[in-house]
């Protein structure tokens, strides 16, 4: 079931960004009961089709794990398409954050998790441990946990005239414009799930890595 409940007819719906219809705005699971419900009544365009191949507990991997920050690093090739990708954040998004990259030709991806479980999970996934320099600086940086600590490092790690993409989600948040914020040129993103259009795409993304995505 694709989350985020579309209209089908606004602009944005229209022009394919499903996520971010205009009229609609609710959330299965959220807004909308039956995130940990046995039987969940979803409108008929948020049925997403499963192909016999992909086996039903690998299914929901479509979603946050591979969808969500899929979308984030396309928006960020809008900005730069080459460099090393630092990741904060290990938990499910940016350990699928940590795949997706690589296969979208990020051969060189850094990776902070202060949870050495979930680090080394990373480092199993061909990532390599976000070094403590303070003088790093990454052309992408995917925040994906949401934490104030970690969106201040995501800002201050991004290279000049990068992009920091903001994944993870709090319901406030702070930062501190210090100078490794303020003296450069640098987009920021936000990026929210990801549009229905993009789901064949992520479809191709579990099959090639399907054996890693399971881990």
């Amino acid at each position: 079931a694709y989350i985020p409940v579309w209209c089908g007819h606004c602009p944005l719906c229209t022009a394919g960004d499903t996520h971010l219809c205009e009229n609609m705005g609710d959330l299965l699971g959220w807004q909308r009961d039956g995130g940990y419900a046995d039987c969940v009544l979803v409108p008929e365009q948020c049925l997403l089709f499963l192909p016999d191949d992909i086996p039903d507990h690998l299914a929901p991997l479509l979603l946050d794990t591979i969808g969500t920050p899929a979308h984030g690093l396309r928006l960020a090739q809008r900005v730069t398409n080459h460099g090393p990708v630092a990741i904060l954040g290990a938990g499910p998004i940016g350990l699928g954050a940590v795949l997706v990259a690589q296969q979208l030709g990020f051969s060189e991806v850094h990776l902070g998790e202060p949870r050495a479980h979930r680090l080394q999970t990373g480092l199993s996934l061909g990532a390599h441990a976000l070094a403590d320099n303070a003088a790093a600086r990454f052309p992408i940086v995917l925040e994906s946990s949401g934490v104030d600590a970690a969106r201040q490092r995501a800002l201050e790690l991004t290279a000049p005239n990068g992009v920091c993409v903001f994944l993870g989600e709090s319901d406030t948040w702070q930062i501190n414009e210090n100078r490794a914020v303020r003296r450069k040129d640098f987009f920021i993103a936000r990026s929210f799930y990801f549009p229905i259009r993009e789901y064949t795409q992520n479809l191709s993304l579990l099959r090639t890595h399907r054996t890693q995505y399971e881990s």
